[in-house]
């Protein structure tokens, strides 16, 4: 180009750069005429032509501007163009102006375009003009843009348009924008369209219009809209209409809109619905109606809907419907709800339904209502139902309904329910019943009504209800009538009542009967009351029942009564019991009896009286008995009445029983009859040997006591070894004595053990052999070796001599049997002592062997000495040396000096081992194995393991105060020491019947301290009345002859500190000897001690009887403080 401009400027004289449009034309003229053909065009550089060159153009240069040269203008050159060149462009110069350039088209420009330009715009270029472009369009050149770039308008260039544009668009260029562009149309752009471009509107510009334009639409532009178009309408455009717009809007329209749209409706707008308009909407229009719109509807409204349109309705606009709405439903639509929509129905709109309303609702429709619908329908709209209308209430509506709203059900209504209606009234309904309704059920609903219905019965209703529906009540509904209702009944009522009926009635129910009723039941009705009825009368109901009635019971019925029925009979009622009923009398119902009804029994009814009926007699209905019933008795009654019965017969009675009748009395009914004393004695050996276990165990001690010993001695042995402990303690020395040995043979350890130590001695020598090893065993005897010293025999004393020791070496020094004082007892002193500390240190049964236990006898003890095992014991046995014989001269049972002697000394050297059994008993002691033993002289002598008599305890046996013999002889310490506690303790048999103390003052009974308390059956021992009495007489003495100050310091705590007359005693005498002579008043005539409790006060271990304070006049040895805290 510069190489061209250079050329130019050498040849022609001008430069490029600086010539104007025509100096080119000029040169191309000048170059064609100098070549003399046209030139080949040479594109003119545009760039290079400024605004003002631009401006300089003629149409001429304008029209010569190629395509390609207007394409390529900048902006700022386009924009030079002036108003009167722009109509210059051809369209396809038009069409080479880029969109840049378009966009920047002035407002000028824009207005100068021709209508041919405008139409030849491209769509490009149409949507690439500026807002300002847009705006500055005339109306003529709006007219004239292509439907097709209409539709390219762009949301801000459609904005831009004013209303006379949006006026200027055609039909066809409105229906061509976009639906974008349509809903960026404000208000105003919306309003100025004209209707025949709103009824060209699109479906979907319709859609795209915004709620805002929606709502600015004229009510001509809105008519406009087709009904296809309405009914594209969206929910928020719908909302959006005006009433106005709602009330332009043709039925068609109307109809048009969708269901979406309708639901959409605001109240303002429904009430605003023309009522053609509205009853003109589709079924499915009206169902999509939301609540608020519906609640807006006016009556007018409401009346202009279709029966379908009703029927259409939701439930939850059914359920808005106000009750003014709902009275204006027309009963014909009424009919037409469903009855979901009923139940939908709130309570006051059914509570405002007219009765004509009600009247038109049908079974069906009844028949779903609710219950809380049900209960408020008002008695005026109860008593609108029809006949067909309450026989369709549900069972719960029923039960729904209030006490007013039973009431207002006429009777002809209540007749016509059915049973399966009445069957599911509620307690509440029935008791709402008046009597009016109560006297129209039928039959066959009464029948009908529920147990519990039947129990919600008033007072009132029952007295109204009829007798014949009193009959036709079924068992269950009798059984449920309250206990009010019972009462109530009127004696027809009562007395229509079936036997299965009666039998229905409950305890409770019985119990409410009065008197009266009790006594207008039949005979038949009584006698199908059930027993737990018959149980549960009254005494005054029962005194009530006919006597007919009574002899008309069951014998389940009569069994059935309560005791305080059965006493509350009559004697006349009592006479009329019949005698299989007397015989099924129960015998708590025996028992129940009075002494009256007794001796109003007939002869044949106390005959009739079972043998368990008899045997549960009082003494006093015994007693009661008239001699001829006794006599009446059969043998089986008479072997029923009890032993106290027996006892208490009066003597009429004892009389008056037969032959038979006494023949039939057991042993143990014998033995209680009257002058028993004078029977026991009189029974021949036969019938003694004839007495049976069992009525050997029910005899008692005082009768054993009376058996002579030609008796004792016909017992059977298994009627000896029958005797309990306190029996056998019971038999007399004498009698014991006479026992055979067979009888001897069965005694068990049990009862050899009870044996006591004077009992023991009185066995013969024939009867020791005969006890079995073990009942031997149990004696009350300690078997040391004897060894006769003086050549008269073994000699022994007897355990009333006083010697006390420790035979059983298990701690306790007991009163024992012991060796005489010229013989000697064989001992070895075990620890080296010096001393025989007890049992275990002689030989004999408290001798413990190398093996642990307790040897059998002395012999068997001695034997484990034989080490040489030659069968006797010399100086070749290891331990001969160490045994000693101990010689207790004084008979003390205690060791002393010089009394111990060797076998050496004695001369003894051989002692034989070779016991054989012996039977001889000396002083009551028993020589059970006897043998010899020979002196140095070759002479042999007496030897005997020997059975002392003495106080034994069980094992662990509670330590218990014995009333020791004393013995004067003794020192003063070992006289207190006498009063420690002997086992087993001293017990004294029973007396006879006649007793010493029976006949003295009632004085308090003597207590003995004693700790812990003795069983009840402990081992007693057997004492004479003279020797028990001798024993305390002496002890008494002895303790008296004492002062205190000669007491060791350790006893002088045991002493009685209360004088005769109750002072204290303060002076030196150790016990008031009145106190004791007091005592003694309290032994029996066969010197018992009369035992209540055991008392001890053990502080320094050693028991002692205690003095309390009430024993001042009687003597009576009572617990202090102390001891009442160890008892």
């Amino acid at each position: 180009m510069w190489f061209l401009n250079f050329l130019f400027e050498r040849l022609l004289g001008f430069s490029l750069f600086k010539a104007d449009v025509n100096s080119f034309f000029s040169v191309g003229g000048l170059l064609e005429s100098l070549v003399g053909r046209a030139p080949v065009p040479v594109p003119v550089p545009v760039p290079v032509l400024t605004p003002a060159q631009i401006a300089a153009l003629t149409s001429d240069d304008i029209l010569a501007l190629t395509t390609a040269q207007i394409a390529a203008f900048s902006t700022d050159q386009i924009q030079a163009f002036s108003t009167s060149q722009i109509p210059v462009f051809t369209t396809s110069q038009i069409q080479a102006v880029n969109t840049m350039d378009v966009a920047s088209l002035l407002t000028s420009q824009v207005t100068a375009l021709s209508t041919t330009q405008v139409v030849a715009l491209t769509t490009q270029q149409v949507s690439s003009l500026s807002t300002s472009g847009i705006g500055a369009l005339l109306t003529s050149q709006v007219a004239a843009l292509e439907t097709v770039d209409v539709a390219a308008l762009q949301t801000r260039q459609v904005l831009a348009l004013s209303t006379d544009q949006i006026v200027a668009l055609g039909t066809a260029q409105v229906a061509a924008l976009s639906t974008g562009a349509v809903a960026a149309l404000t208000t105003d752009q919306i309003f100025s369209i004209e209707t025949q471009d709103i009824a060209a509107l699109t479906t979907a510009q319709v859609r795209a219009i915004s709620s805002s334009s929606i709502a600015a639409l004229s009510t001509v532009q809105i008519q406009a809209i087709q009904t296809q178009d309405i009914a594209a309408l969206a929910a928020t455009q719908a909302s959006a209409l005006t009433t106005d717009q709602l009330i332009a809007l043709s039925t068609a329209q109307m109809q048009s809109l969708s269901t979406s749209a309708v639901a959409a409706l605001t109240s303002a707008q429904s009430y605003a619905i023309e009522t053609h308009d509205l009853q003109a909407l589709k079924t499915n229009q009206v169902a999509s109606l939301n609540t608020s719109a519906v609640l807006a509807l006016t009556t007018d409204q409401v009346v202009a809907l279709t029966s379908n349109q009703v029927q259409a309705l939701s439930t939850a606009a059914v359920a808005a419907l106000s009750t003014d709405q709902v009275q204006a439903i027309e009963t014909v639509d009424i009919q037409a709800l469903r009855t979901q929509q009923l139940s939908a129905l709130g309570t006051a709109s059914v509570a405002a339904l007219l009765t004509d309303q009600v009247q038109a609702l049908s079974s069906v429709q009844i028949g779903g209502l609710r219950t809380n619908q049900i209960q408020v329908l008002t008695s005026d709209q109860v008593v609108a139902l029809t006949t067909l209308q309450v026989q369709s209430l549900s069972s719960t509506a029923l039960g729904a309904l209030s006490s007013t709203q039973v009431q207002a059900i006429e009777t002809i209504d209540i007749q016509a329910l059915k049973t399966s209606q009445v069957a599911t009234l509620s307690t509440a309904t029935v008791a709402a019943l008046s009597s009016d309704q109560v006297v129209a059920l039928t039959t066959t609903q009464f029948q009908a009504l529920s147990t519990l219905g039947i129990g919600a019965l008033t007072t009132d209703q029952i007295v109204a209800v009829e007798t014949a529906d009193i009959q036709a009540l079924k068992t269950q509904q009798v059984a449920a009538l309250s206990t009010a209702n019972i009462a109530t009944l009127l004696t027809d009522q009562l007395q229509v009542l079936t036997s299965s009926q009666v039998a229905a009635i409950t305890t409770s129910q019985v119990q409410s009967l009065t008197t009266d009723q009790i006594v207008a039941l039949t005979t038949l009705q009584v006698g199908s009351l059930s027993t737990s009825a018959i149980g549960s009368l009254s005494t005054s109901q029962v005194m009530a029942i006919e006597t007919n009635d009574i002899a008309a019971l069951t014998t389940a019925q009569v069994r059935a009564l309560s005791t305080s029925g059965v006493q509350s009979l009559t004697t006349s009622q009592i006479v009329a019991i019949e005698t299989v009923d007397v015989a099924a009398l129960q015998s708590r119902q025996v028992v129940a009896l009075t002494t009256d009804q007794i001796v109003a029994f007939t002869t044949n009814q106390i005959a009739a009286l079972s043998t368990s009926a008899i045997a549960s007699l009082s003494t006093s209905q015994v007693r009661a008995i008239e001699t001829q019933d006794i006599a009446a008795l059969t043998t089986q009654q008479v072997r029923a009445i009890t032993t106290t019965d027996v006892a208490a017969l009066t003597t009429d009675q004892v009389f008056a029983l037969t032959t038979a009748q006494n023949a039939a009395l057991t042993t143990a009914q014998a033995a209680v009859l009257p002058l028993l004393p004078l029977i026991v004695p009189i029974l021949t050996t036969a019938q003694v040997a004839a007495l049976s276990t069992a009525q050997i165990a029910s005899l008692t001690t005082d009768q054993i006591v009376s058996f002579s010993s030609t008796q004792i001695q016909a017992l059977s042995t298994a009627a000896i070894a029958a005797l309990s402990t306190d029996q056998v303690r019971a038999i007399e020395t004498e009698d014991l004595s006479a026992l055979t040995t067979r009888q001897i043979g069965v005694i068990t350890s049990d009862q050899a053990w009870v044996l006591s130590t004077l009992q023991v001695e009185a066995l013969t020598t024939d009867q020791v052999p005969a006890f079995t090893t073990d009942a031997f065993s149990q004696l009350h005897t300690g078997t040391p070796i004897v060894l006769d010293l003086n050549g008269d025999g073994v000699r022994t004393m007897s355990i009333r001599a006083g010697v006390k020791f420790d035979l059983f070496a298990d701690g306790n020094s007991v009163n024992t049997g012991w060796v005489s004082g010229g013989d000697g007892l064989l001992v070895l002193d075990r620890n080296h002592d010096g001393l025989v500390n007890d049992g275990a240190e002689l030989f004999g049964s408290s001798t413990k062997l190398a093996n642990g236990k307790k040897a059998t006898d002395g012999y068997a003890a001695l034997r484990e000495l034989d080490t040489n095992h030659d069968g006797a014991i010399s100086s070749e046995d290891a331990l001969y040396a160490d045994l000693r014989v101990w010689v207790d001269g004084n008979a003390d049972g205690v060791t002393q000096a010089g009394e111990m002697k060797s076998l050496s000394s004695l001369g003894i050297v051989k002692i034989n081992l070779n016991a054989q059994a012996g039977s001889a008993k000396d002083n009551g002691n028993i020589l059970g194995l006897t043998s010899t033993y020979e002196t140095k002289d070759g002479t042999s002598h007496a030897a005997a393991d020997v059975w002392f008599v003495a106080n034994r305890s069980k094992p662990n046996a509670a330590p218990s105060l014995a009333i020791a013999t004393p013995n004067p002889a003794l020192p003063v310490d070992q006289a207190i020491a006498a009063l420690k506690p002997v086992d087993p303790p001293v017990q004294l048999a029973q007396p006879p019947r006649l007793a010493l103390a029976d006949a003295l003052p009632r004085t308090p009974d003597l207590l003995l301290a004693t700790a812990p308390p003795v069983a009840a059956k402990s081992q007693a021992s057997m004492e004479t009345k003279d020797d028990l009495r001798s024993k305390v007489s002496s002890l008494a003495q002895a303790i008296g002859s004492f002062d205190m100050d000669a007491l060791p310091t350790s006893a002088q705590g045991m002493a009685l500190a209360l004088s005769p007359s109750g002072s204290q005693v303060d002076g030196p005498t150790a016990l008031a000897v009145a106190n004791m002579a007091d005592a003694l008043k309290q032994f029996d005539g066969y010197g018992q001690v009369r035992l209540q409790q055991t008392l001890l006060s053990d502080t320094d271990g050693t028991p002692r009887l205690k003095l309390g304070p009430n024993a001042h006049s009687s003597g009576m040895v009572v617990p202090d403080s102390k001891t009442n805290a160890k008892t």
